[in-house]
């Protein structure tokens, strides 16, 4: 009787497990086909010999300087809200929450990715949700 019992909340596991899996991939396809249809409907109009030839005229070394630039800027956000929140806080988590919520910024109307930062900080470290809130101005 208790190997039946055994089988039975093995096989509860693996279902649980396929149902999650399956959600996953619901959810990745379905984000797959929207960011095709939006990619598609931004370049519609575009010619395509004129975006390759105007890209092979981009001088990279200026690309460079522009990159790193942006991402000492993102470094140093993240180093100054890592202080601000607390030293207990790992630079990746605070790296995580600052793009996501800049991420987001680009996507939602009225940045409300600033609105996701304090939320973030609750759910991912000690930190408390007033604590987060206070510093989302910064």
């Amino acid at each position: 009787m208790e190997k039946l019992h055994e089988t039975t909340g093995t096989s509860m596991m693996l279902g649980k497990f396929r149902g999650a899996l399956l959600k996953k991939a619901l959810f990745f396809f379905i984000g797959l086909a929207i960011s095709v249809y939006f990619f598609r409907m931004a370049f519609k109009n575009i010619p395509l010999h004129e975006l390759k030839a105007s890209i092979s005229q981009i001088n990279y070394y200026y690309m460079f300087w522009a990159v790193l630039s942006v991402l000492l800027g993102f470094i140093l956000r993240t180093l100054r809200w890592k202080i601000l929140l607390s030293h207990e806080i790992k630079f990746s988590t605070c790296f995580h929450i600052l793009m996501a919520g800049f991420s987001l910024n680009c996507i939602l109307p009225g940045r409300l990715g600033e609105v996701v930062r304090p939320v973030l900080v609750a759910q991912k470290t000690k930190t408390s949700f007033p604590l987060g809130l206070w510093n989302w101005h910064l």
